[in-house]
């Protein structure tokens, strides 16, 4: 029986727990190198070598918990993000790791270059927003609220997953995608929107809290907070931003609204106006007018699972000179479910970083990986990636890597979203 992700520790969902406790054990160590000073290693690299060790273990456990087929396995990961999150919110309100760091920079000036520097700046801004500047009772308060937001993001995220119920009369009533009927698609879509209270309650309990965290740290609102240290920089920009697009988009968003009011109004439909209900229905009814009716059933004899898989790796062997090819999945590695496993060497500079796995399933879920290790001249950082590649029918999922053998191992899930 090999562990999930042919990590051998990981061979039940109780392992998660030992994970946990081996994650803590380096922190602990890297923490006491960095306080004690004098170390071969730069105070940045111990820095990024106990946040690579913190993420490659809880991007592991962020995916079995959005993924794993068998709720045993989401419940442990759920608790084992949990504990990572505590783990990482303590660590950000530490004093003594906090002014080690900012010393480190006029202590270590000499053997630092300009990405160190700026991997320096960005863990220091962590800290500040997290409010190490605070006395220790607000410390221990910011690292409590912490756990409530994840606790309240994570209830409120299985609720959304929660499949919605319709009486068997009215199921065996919709034999297609789309209704002719204004009626039952208005039905179908409040149905599924409908009010939760359950679902609120964990929505407000999750905006209160970020309120609560933003302000003690310093901020008007969790928007000024989430934009800091961002592309656009502050929360007017990115309203700005937002309002420009908005204004830039409405000329073009009030001319094909037209046009399916111009459709809506040659349907039987006694309702004037359009609905959000009504938006996919009339707009699979202009496709057909425009491209004929046999135009979608052209489109799908290419976009099988072959062809989808051959692109991906045609694509992946031309921009990376990566070569892909199927390999039997071996018992306990991954979850059940219909999967297919890729595997090739992906080499940088001659030099073997890992082997990338590739997944396909049929799960209606995304995840998108935030997290990636790359090697640069001062050392390894980590940084935001988008989403690896989509199409209208899959997008990309996930993206789990941890170190072996000095290299990096990646798991990429593909779902099927149409």
């Amino acid at each position: 029986l090999f562990g999930l992700f042919e990590d051998a520790r990981l061979t039940s969902s109780d392992s998660f727990e030992e994970l946990n406790r081996h994650v803590r054990i380096e922190c602990a160590n890297l923490v006491n190198q960095i306080e004690a000073g004098g170390n071969e290693q730069t105070t940045v690299r111990l820095f990024d070598d106990m946040s690579n060790t913190i993420c490659k273990a809880a991007d592991l456990v962020e995916c079995v918990r959005q993924l794993h087929s068998d709720q045993s396995y989401v419940k442990a990961a759920q608790r084992s993000a949990r504990d990572f999150c505590e783990l990482v919110e303590s660590l950000n309100t530490s004093t003594t790791l906090y002014h080690s760091l900012k010393n480190s920079k006029e202590i270590e000036a000499d053997r630092l270059d300009d990405v160190d520097l700026r991997t320096i700046d960005l863990f220091l801004n962590e800290f500040e927003q997290s409010g190490v500047h605070l006395p220790e009772d607000k410390r221990a308060e910011f690292v409590k609220l912490s756990g409530e937001i994840f606790k309240a993001g994570t209830n409120f995220q299985l609720g959304c997953d929660r499949e919605v119920v319709v009486g068997s009369h009215m199921y065996r009533s919709l034999k297609n995608q789309y209704s002719l009927e204004t009626s039952k698609r208005r039905f179908i879509y409040t149905t599924f929107y409908r009010h939760n209270d359950a679902q609120e309650e964990e929505l407000r309990k999750l905006v209160c809290y970020r309120d609560e965290l933003a302000r003690l740290t310093g901020y008007r609102s969790y928007a000024h907070r989430a934009q800091d240290n961002t592309l656009l920089g502050s929360y007017e920009s990115a309203h700005d931003f937002l309002w420009g697009v908005v204004q830039a988009c409405r000329p073009s968003a009030e001319r094909e609204l037209a046009v399916l009011m111009d459709i809506q109004s040659q349907c039987p439909s006694f309702i004037s106006g359009i609905g959000e209900w009504d938006l996919h229905y009339l707009t699979q009814i202009y496709k057909e007018r425009a491209y004929g009716d046999t135009h979608f059933l052209e489109m799908n004899k290419f976009l099988t699972l072959g062809n989808l898989l051959n692109g991906v790796t045609s694509l992946v062997n031309q921009l990376y000179g990566v070569r892909i090819e199927e390999q039997e999945i071996r018992r306990g590695e991954i979850w059940s479910g219909n999967i297919i496993k890729l595997v090739g060497d992906f080499y940088t500079r001659l030099v073997n970083l890992g082997s990338p796995w590739f997944g396909i399933h049929t799960e209606n879920y995304i995840y998108a990986i935030k997290h990636f290790h790359a090697p640069s001249p001062g050392g390894h950082y980590h940084g935001q990636s988008p989403p690896l590649w989509s199409t209208g029918r899959f997008a990309a999922m996930c993206l789990v890597w941890y170190q072996d053998d000095g290299g990096s191992r990646y798991w990429f899930t593909l779902s099927r979203v149409s």
